[in-house]
């Protein structure tokens, strides 16, 4: 069953770079467009679609100590600097943790995100540097059992002793990036602002691992407070040579992710307003950019349902 108002993550996120762009599958429900006759499912305005793709001015190799450098080369791991489109396949396991009682597995999920960099209009933004893009952000998931990864319409909770109908995860939202670091802006949220003087000074940590690069971006890390506590990461992994060579400019990553928040955040699960129980989400998918390295199991299970997520 689908309700196109159902939260899921980050992510999201996803999800400054973490959450929206991690999969941060554990942001609130996006804000979506009042007339969805002419939006897509989930819902941004079909028009959202139609800016200008994103070619970015940085190029490979990348010094990774340097702070603008390093932020060209974790959007060329996590999107890509050349204006293509970006999907990321994943696949999820999600752990149900009540208060003082043992956690279970309560729900797998296969999910993808759907993003692309585009321009800023001249004047659209206060403070605009060069390399400043929006990201369009769709995200796509399907409940699944715990056990099986099979689809599901209904999901048995034991902690409540009630079987719930599930609900599919659509939702879309734009965010303004500002490059070298200066944080992210939500522009379906006007006030929601969020910035890293520590990242925007040192640049995102990574650690260089066999033939690997991998990037870690700490996404919502957040206190009490009308968002409820949460707190998120992922890893984005590539080949440091394709990385660093001019002749790559779309590299896929392996993507992995991490999140906690309270599972009444979800209605569809039937919780009380005031139930502290908590929801564990680990994920792992790749970021690819044809429809072609889309795993078939996304295909099948996902992109049958909803076609036009590409």
């Amino acid at each position: 069953m689908h309700d196109e108002h159902a939260s899921i993550d980050r992510r999201m996120v996803l999800a400054g770079l973490g959450g929206l762009l991690a999969g941060g599958t554990l942001g609130s429900p996006s804000l979506l467009a009042s007339d969805q006759s002419g939006s897509l499912p989930g819902y941004l305005p079909e028009e959202a679609w139609k800016g200008e793709p994103a070619v970015m001015s940085g190029r490979a190799p990348f010094d990774l100590s340097d702070p603008m450098q390093n932020w060209f080369a974790l959007m060329k791991s996590t999107n890509n600097l050349v204006g293509a489109r970006t999907y990321v396949p994943m696949f999820m396991r999600v752990f149900f943790g009540p208060q003082g009682k043992a956690p279970f597995p309560l729900y797998t999920s296969f999910g993808m995100w759907t993003w692309q960099l585009q321009r800023p209009e001249p004047g659209q933004f206060k403070d605009l540097q060069r390399d400043d893009v929006i990201q369009r952000a769709l995200y796509t998931g399907v409940i699944c059992d715990p056990w099986t990864f099979e689809p599901v319409d209904r999901l048995y909770i034991p902690y409540t002793d009630t079987t719930v109908e599930t609900r599919d995860s659509l939702f879309g939202e734009s965010w303004l990036l500002r490059s070298g670091g200066r944080g992210y802006e939500g522009i379906d949220r006007p006030g929601f602002r969020s910035v890293d003087e520590e990242r925007q000074r040192r640049g995102t940590p990574y650690v260089r691992f066999g033939e690997d690069v991998a990037f870690n971006i700490a996404g919502l890390l957040q206190t009490e407070g009308p968002a409820q506590p949460r707190m998120d990461g992922s890893f984005w992994t590539v080949r440091e040579d394709e990385l660093m060579s001019p002749e790559h400019d779309l590299v896929e990553a392996t993507y992995s992710f991490a999140g906690v928040s309270r599972a009444r955040e979800r209605p569809w699960l039937g919780l009380d307003p005031d139930d502290d129980s908590q929801l564990l989400m680990n994920t792992q998918g790749r970021k690819v950019h044809s429809v072609e390295r889309i795993p078939r199991v996304i295909q099948e299970t996902l992109l049958k349902k909803y076609p036009d997520r590409i």
